[in-house]
């Protein structure tokens, strides 16, 4: 295959799959991405949206040729689609969890899909969508949009390799 993503002989054109988290913080960060992928390497793209998020990435869409969308609305219509959606207070971990619902509709359609992806690519909160990548027998890559280095230093924080004693005291950044 040529490096600009062009079939050449039999193998198949880069097509992924992108499942972004549905907070503005995570999916411009990854839509992002994912157009560089798209307009540099010539990767197609389907980013698998709920309706309610539709309108958030319709610039994205203007702007990435080889992008589409996959509208799926999550089985339980009660639940929140968005972060915005979420009761005050509420942990974005629950959104994550509702969008679990949605690896059996994603699933069916990769298998059924003429050009299927050769690769899913989804946000870090989105943990169940290795389970879809297992499922589609392709990788998945998981996009951190935090900076390299705030998520050092809050691992580095957290770690308790990196506490040397109660008495002792390790210089902090």
């Amino acid at each position: 295959m040529s490096t600009n993503g062009v079939p050449s002989g039999r193998q198949r054109r880069l097509h992924a799959l992108v499942v972004p988290f549905p907070a503005q913080g995570h999916l411009l960060p990854l839509l992002d991405f994912a157009h560089r992928l798209s307009t540099r390497h010539g990767f197609r793209l389907t980013v698998a949206v709920t309706p309610s998020n539709l309108p958030l990435i319709s610039a994205f869409l203007v702007s990435t040729p080889l992008a589409t969308t996959l509208p799926i609305p999550l089985p339980d219509t009660s639940s929140p689609e968005h972060s915005r959606q979420l009761p005050p207070g509420t942990h974005h971990a629950l959104l994550a969890v509702h969008l679990s619902g949605i690896r059996a509709p994603l699933l069916s359609w990769a298998w059924s899909h003429p050009d299927p992806p050769t690769v899913v690519i989804s946000d870090f909160f989105l943990g169940w969508t290795q389970l879809l990548a297992d499922g589609m027998r392709v990788p998945r890559v998981a996009f951190y949009g935090v900076g390299a280095t705030s998520g050092i230093r809050s691992c580095l924080s957290l770690s308790p390799v990196h506490r040397l004693s109660r008495t002792s005291t390790c210089r902090r950044w």
